[in-house]
């Protein structure tokens, strides 16, 4: 019962800190901002959402070991555990973007500069699922190539037992589904 609660913090915690970093992000680069800081603000909330689904199911693995459950009830488990921080991740950040550019103003005008929001919506909405699966996409390729490959040619050429016992991989269904 505490490792739910403890899943439940952690993916209300992982979702409020989506929501701070999207707005605070859109209030500095209203600002004059460099290059490379404009840079790094417009790609801070995807850079997020990819952070917690790299990490908490990492960490709710952890949880499941500490549970007392069949291997059956810990893959259902674990995979609904997954959907549900990546669906309440994106479910936050929509709702975000819907907050930011749904205000009020007259029907003939496309944005409002009383509220800051971007000039066409669907380009922005775009824009932003855009640069979550760049960040994605980048993310699993960097992990494939500099944590899974290493780990395998380790394995497979050295036959030391702490290598064996260290960087042997297994398959886990629950984890490999979702990704």
């Amino acid at each position: 019962m505490l490792i739910s609660f403890l899943v439940i913090a952690l993916i209300g915690s992982a979702c409020f800190s989506v929501y701070l970093i999207f707005y605070y992000s859109i209030k500095l680069l209203q600002r004059e901002q460099t290059f490379m800081w404009a840079f790094l603000l417009e790609f801070a909330t995807p850079v997020a959402i990819t952070f917690y689904n790299i990490v908490l199911p990492i960490i709710f693995d952890v949880f499941l070991k500490f549970e007392n459950r069949s291997m059956y009830q810990e893959t259902r488990l674990c995979i609904l555990r997954i959907i549900c921080v990546r669906l309440s991740l994106l479910v936050v950040l929509l709702g975000s973007i819907y907050k930011l550019i749904n205000c009020v103003r007259e029907k003939s005008q496309c944005a409002s500069a009383l509220c800051n929001s971007p000039l066409c919506w669907e380009t922005y909405v775009g824009k932003i699922m855009y640069k979550l699966l760049i960040v994605d996409v980048v993310c699993k390729i960097g992990i494939t190539i500099l944590i899974s490959c290493p780990r395998s040619i380790l394995v497979r050429h050295f036959k030391n037992n702490l290598f064996q016992v260290m960087c042997k991989q297994e398959l886990n269904l629950a984890k490999h589904t979702q990704h």
